[in-house]
């Protein structure tokens, strides 16, 4: 299961290192019965031998997605393990310069950081996070060569 939690703004990355040749099969459903229907656009960016910054995307999201089923327990300890496993995330985005990736990691840290009653960690969490994303938009406007 991928879920950014981004609601309908920005990508929903999926990425898979197949581990044998043949057929595949991509299943998308909606993680509630009453969301609205989605628009998706499936892009294969290329078919080539898996590079360890695969991996290591692969893991942020993992990290990220685990950090998100943490926090929805609603305690205090596990907004605590969801932090945890955002950083780590973040620590992996940042290792790929992957500025949408540390933007929405860093939205989480906020959040978490918030629910412990961090406000000052969360504010500065929450800043960069939108300085994350100006760069990450910035990025996206640039015509490509």
């Amino acid at each position: 299961m991928v879920d950014l939690g981004n609601g309908s703004c920005g990508p929903e990355p999926v990425s898979v290192i197949a581990e044998a040749s043949g057929d595949l099969r991509l299943d998308v459903s909606a993680s509630s019965t009453n969301a609205p229907a989605g628009h998706y656009r499936i892009q294969l960016a290329e078919l080539r031998a898996p590079a360890q910054t695969d991996r290591n995307r692969i893991k942020a999201e993992r990290a990220y997605t685990e950090g998100c089923s943490l926090y929805s327990r609603g305690d205090a300890e596990s907004a605590g393990a969801a932090a945890t496993k955002w950083q780590e995330s973040l620590a992996l985005w940042q290792s790929l310069n992957d500025k949408y990736g540390q933007a929405i990691s860093l939205n989480k840290i906020g959040l978490a950081y918030s629910a412990r009653g961090e406000q000052r960690k969360a504010l500065d969490s929450y800043t960069q996070a939108l300085r994350s994303c100006a760069r990450w938009g910035t990025a996206r406007a640039r015509p490509r060569r």
